[in-house]
């Protein structure tokens, strides 16, 4: 296709998850993309992961509120910096009733305050089946992946890189209003989470180290301390709205906190929402 002049934005790919015994093991096949006969038998490749989700701190209960939840593990350690702890950090952001979801990959070297290499991950992903199907497996053995089944599975969605624009500097400045997810207690001696609004924080984008605008609406900010590398990630929508020259806005947050030895040491989830007054043109 790139002979011809067909670059493609993307690759589309099928992930099949599990969990055992507090370990999420994931199974991704990534699909290229082929034309004439080979659309009766696309190629692919496989990639296996596991990732333990017992290691303090991890997801809060009250992610599913938040609409993200976290999984980070250990990467070997660079060749020119054999010394430094390699942290492969990765959130998952849930949107339209949790059926889709953004999936943020990236490599941190937390010592040096920076981010390892040049590749920063973001998948689409939606939900095509509640249980681990064997979809993947079968695939990997047997080849016979054909593109109607492609094409059903992506229910002729675009490339959402191509459809969501990164949000503006404007979308990310001024004053928002914050919930944090905090237990209430009830007659029966439980402690549920609920999003409660704990006042307005002012927004500058200047405060931070460095800031990534990425496409879907999703955002990398870090911040450098004396004793902890900071990142916070984030997926800012804009919320559909009945009141006349209005714009609304809600920003889903996670905060990690590392320390020199690559550990999370903190993880902070919120809510932001701002409403703005459209601009003239």
């Amino acid at each position: 296709m790139v002979e011809w002049g067909e670059i493609p934005p993307g690759f589309e790919t099928l992930c099949c998850e599990s969990i055992k015994n507090s370990v999420l093991s994931r199974s991704v096949l990534q699909i290229y993309p082929e034309v004439g006969c080979a659309c009766d038998n696309l190629p692919t490749t496989t990639t296996q992961s596991t990732h333990p989700l017992n290691d303090p701190p991890s997801n809060t209960p009250h992610s599913a509120l938040t609409g993200a939840s976290i999984f980070d593990s250990k990467l070997p350690p660079l060749a020119q910096a054999p010394n430094e702890p390699v942290v492969s950090a990765n959130t998952c952001f849930y949107t339209n009733g949790h059926k889709d979801r953004l999936r943020l990959s990236m490599s941190l070297l937390p010592k040096s305050r920076k981010f390892s290499g040049k590749t920063i991950s973001l998948t689409h992903e939606s939900k095509t089946s509640p249980t681990p199907t064997s979809l993947v497996e079968d695939v990997t053995k047997g080849g016979g992946l054909d593109s109607a089944l492609m094409a059903k599975l992506l229910n002729s969605r675009k490339h959402f890189a191509d459809s969501v624009r990164p949000p503006l500097l404007r979308h990310l400045r001024g004053t928002w209003m914050r919930y944090f997810p905090i237990p209430t207690a009830t007659a029966t001696g439980t402690t549920p989470y609920e999003l409660i609004r704990v006042g307005p924080v002012v927004e500058n984008e200047d405060t931070f180290s460095s800031a990534l605008r990425l496409p879907g609406g999703v955002v990398v900010r870090t911040t450098d301390t004396a004793s902890s590398f900071v990142v916070e990630t984030s997926l800012i929508e804009e919320l559909p709205t009945a009141v006349s020259g209005k714009r609304e806005w809600r920003k889903l947050v996670v905060e990690r906190s590392y320390d020199d030895d690559g550990k999370l040491t903190k993880v902070a989830h919120w809510v932001d929402e701002k409403r703005e007054v459209k601009k003239r043109p």
